[in-house]
């Protein structure tokens, strides 16, 4: 929610003017522009030998893990692990929407470059930061156990949450290093960010439907 508001604001600068400064600052703006106004990637100039790629797709795995495991480790204080969780979606909803301005230097590239990766890496940090949360919900909400039994059975509850947040960083940054800097065409990076919508869509909705009615314990 917050990233979609945060985009929206930021996308928006005649009715909402210097959201986007505000959030993200003139040297980060100016960073992202030069950065993708370079980056055409469908000029022979930019093309990238495959160690390159293995050596942004290591960077990518150690940058974004780093993220999720900032927003998990400040999740059982629950009010940090909101704020973090709430910070960087708003920065990142600011980056998306300052980038999908018409007159944005560098907007085209960078809406090519996120669309392949961009569901695995967000749904990955948001999961990160729900596993941390939920930890910290175990000693405000007890359900009749002691704060320290309560707290040990939502950290198990978390691993399996964390684990497939690790899965998806992962598949993240083999598509982020991989395909979204090359210049296959827009439209097979476009479907496979539909296939990762759609594989995400299946685990969560039809996977994680419950079967049984839960039962009190």
């Amino acid at each position: 929610g917050l990233f979609s508001l945060s985009c929206f604001l930021a996308l928006n600068e005649q009715s909402f003017p210097g959201f986007a400064e505000r959030m993200l600052g003139k040297e980060q703006m100016e960073a992202m522009q030069d950065s993708f106004t370079e980056a055409d990637f469908h000029s022979d100039s930019y093309a990238r030998s495959l160690d390159q790629n293995m050596t942004m797709v290591a960077f990518y795995i150690q940058h974004n893990t780093g993220i999720g495991l900032q927003c998990f480790s400040m999740g059982p204080l629950i009010i940090p692990g909101l704020y973090m969780t709430a910070f960087n979606g708003s920065v990142l909803g600011a980056s998306f929407g300052y980038m999908a301005r018409g007159d944005t230097p560098g907007g085209n590239n960078f809406l090519e470059f996120v669309t392949a990766h961009g569901a695995f890496e967000l749904t990955a940090i948001a999961l990160a930061a729900a596993a941390g949360l939920r930890i910290g919900m175990g000693w405000l909400v007890t359900g009749g156990l002691t704060r320290l039994a309560s707290l040990q059975r939502r950290a198990v509850e978390a691993v399996p949450v964390m684990a497939v947040s690790g899965v998806l960083f992962f598949l993240a940054a083999l598509t982020e290093g991989l395909l979204s800097p090359t210049s296959v065409p827009y439209l097979f990076k476009a479907m496979w960010g539909v296939f990762a919508s759609t594989l995400l869509v299946y685990y969560f909705v039809v996977l994680g439907y419950p079967t049984e009615p839960s039962r009190a314990t």
